[in-house]
């Protein structure tokens, strides 16, 4: 078994990704940088607008219905974090944004999650700047073990 290392941090076992034997990848589906800020400015505008419901979709429902991924992979930043700190982003508000992305159906990625015709292959990545904790941050952040495992539970 092989024991992921981040910023020299190892993660523990039951933390590491699971094999996927009987799987035969076709389709995958990568992204980065999800801003639930311009997630939530686009369907104010359409809400604002004669659009119909499917100008309303989001990246997640496209992706779903277009690519029909059999696996996602998160290539960094999965969360902005909303509020305007100085220094690092808390941790609490940091919980938030992963929560809202997992449970907030306005913002489609809980019902990318859930649709049983997809992503039989799981959902991966790797973490960036953000998702530790702010721009530009990384090793310096204190609660690094917090951090990371809020993006794992993710």
């Amino acid at each position: 078994e092989i024991s992921p290392h981040v910023d020299g941090i190892q993660a523990s076992s039951s933390t590491a990704d699971s094999s996927y034997p009987n799987v035969k990848l076709r389709r995958v589906a990568f992204g980065s940088c999800h801003s639930r800020e311009a997630v939530n400015k686009r369907l104010l505008s359409k809400a604002n607008s004669t659009a119909t419901v499917t100008d309303a979709e989001t990246i997640w429902d496209v992706i779903s219905s277009a690519v029909q991924p059999q696996t996602f992979l998160w290539t960094g930043d999965a969360i902005y974090a909303q509020k305007k700190t100085k220094g690092d982003t808390p941790l609490s508000v940091m919980q938030n944004e992963y929560q809202q992305m997992l449970h907030n159906e306005t913002l489609g990625y809980a019902r990318f999650l859930h649709r049983d015709d997809v992503l039989v292959g799981g959902v991966h990545g790797t973490w960036d700047d953000h998702d530790y904790g702010g721009n530009d941050r990384g090793r310096e952040l204190k609660e690094r073990e917090e951090r990371r495992d809020l993006y794992l539970d993710f």
